[in-house]
This record gives structure tokens, C-alpha cells and sequence, in this order.
């Protein structure tokens, strides 16, 4: 729980232009340790899959699909939303109000288990930058919105 508290401490002293780019390299390597379990799983379930449809797009509209739009839509509706509605109809603690928002952006990625594993994780990190955020009195969601949309250019442009 210390450790929690220090984490927590450390990303509330960063400014912006810092938390930013901090908190996307941290939806990347808090995989990490999952490596194996999703090689696993891989072999056990099947490929993880991904979002169908996008593959057929022209690059420039997979970027802005992807990196602009996805990104708004998803904060909206997985982050802002429920932690809003969490927070100021039934008085949840933060605690409670990150996972609904984690659990709720992992079975949006309903692509396979794999992926609504991961989306639960990035999930995690994600609606804790958004309540840290909004704690801080800032703009949590257009702030939660640019780590997501870096987070997917980063992914789109290492798959392609």
C-alpha cells in the first residue's frame, strides 16, 4: 500500500507535459509481466484478434480513426462517464470507481479473452490518470484522451 501512495504521490507532482508521456509508457510496461500468461493463452484460446474493419482502411484514416476519434469516444463512455455518474450518485471511493471503469473498458475490447485482459489493465491505468486528474482539478479527460491516443498511434504504428 506504501508503494501505492508513493506512485500516486510521484504522478500527482508531474506536470502535464510529464504525466503524459509517463503514464502512456506505463500502459506498456505494466504488460510486460503478462507476456508469457497472453503467450499462453494465445496458444490455449487463439490469436488475440483485434477490431475488425480497420485493416481496410487508408493509413491516414486508421491514425485519425484510431488516434483521434476511438480515443475521444472510449473516455467519454468508459472513463468520464461512469466515474462521473460513480462518484456523484453513489459517493464510490476511488478505488471502486477505478475498477468499474477498468472492468467496463476491458469488455469493451470483447475482441477475445486475451484483449479484454489487457483492456482491464490499460484500463486500470487509464481511469486512475483520469481520477488523479481530476483530483488535481485539471482536465482529465482531454488528458486521459491524449494518453490514449498516443498509446494507440504508438501500438498502430509498431503493427504496421
Amino acid at each position: 500500500m506504501k508503494l501505492l501512495t508513493q506512485y500516486h504521490e510521484f504522478l500527482r507532482q508531474l506536470p502535464i507535459k510529464w504525466f503524459i508521456p509517463v503514464i502512456t509508457v506505463l500502459t506498456f510496461v505494466i504488460l510486460v509481466p503478462f507476456i508469457p500468461f497472453f503467450y499462453v493463452l494465445d496458444k490455449i484460446a487463439g490469436p488475440m484478434g483485434g477490431p475488425t474493419g480497420i485493416d481496410s482502411l487508408p493509413f491516414f484514416m486508421k491514425i485519425l480513426s484510431i488516434s483521434v476519434i476511438v480515443p475521444i469516444v472510449e473516455t467519454f463512455v468508459l472513463q468520464w462517464v461512469p466515474i462521473k455518474f460513480l462518484r456523484y450518485h453513489f459517493n464510490w471511493s476511488s478505488f471502486k470507481i477505478i475498477l468499474a471503469s477498468a472492468i467496463l473498458f476491458g469488455l469493451s475490447h470483447y475482441y477475445s479473452i486475451a484483449h479484454i485482459i489487457r483492456g482491464f489493465i490499460i484500463g486500470i491505468i487509464l481511469a486512475d490518470a483520469f481520477v488523479l486528474q481530476e483530483e488535481k482539478q485539471g482536465s482529465p479527460f482531454w488528458i486521459v484522451t491524449a494518453i490514449h491516443g498516443l498509446r494507440n498511434t504508438i501500438s498502430l504504428v509498431l503493427l504496421y
